[in-house]
């Protein structure tokens, strides 16, 4: 039910974040963070000492999440009608629902996010000045 959901998830946001962006930009935060999410659950696991097995793609809707709050915060407008503001609070909720289920898990969550931010910040930071010029 959970990859059901993410699947969805990543649908809706990451339409939104594709009509912004080049096709190739989308697929390197998507996958990118997908793969930062899993570096860093792994990370986590070897703080703890656990031996943590995850699979999903929760990290690629939190990096795709994190795209939409740096991308929103770059242009100053909403995404097709979600301002940073409610994407951050989408954010919390699915924060506050990993701390509520033990079976998700909460580091891919984190690290996909801020994976996504990263990872835009790299892509699009050539872009910066187009983005900013687009708005006005």
């Amino acid at each position: 039910m959970h990859l059901l959901i993410n699947s969805v998830f990543i649908f809706y946001f990451g339409s939104k974040l594709e009509k912004f962006i080049k096709g190739w930009e989308f697929l390197v935060i998507a996958f990118g963070s997908s793969i930062f999410a899993g570096l860093f659950t792994s990370l986590m696991s070897l703080i703890k000492g656990s031996d943590t097995i995850t699979v999903g793609s929760s990290g690629m809707v939190y990096g795709i999440i994190g795209s939409l709050v740096i991308y929103s915060k770059l242009t100053r407008k909403p995404m097709h009608g979600l301002s940073d503001i409610s994407i951050l609070i989408f954010f919390l909720i699915g924060i506050a629902f990993s701390i509520s289920n033990e079976l998700v898990n909460i580091g891919t969550h984190i690290g996909g996010f801020i994976g996504g931010i990263i990872i835009t910040l790299i892509v699009l930071r050539n872009y910066k000045s187009q983005v900013q010029a687009e708005v006005e």
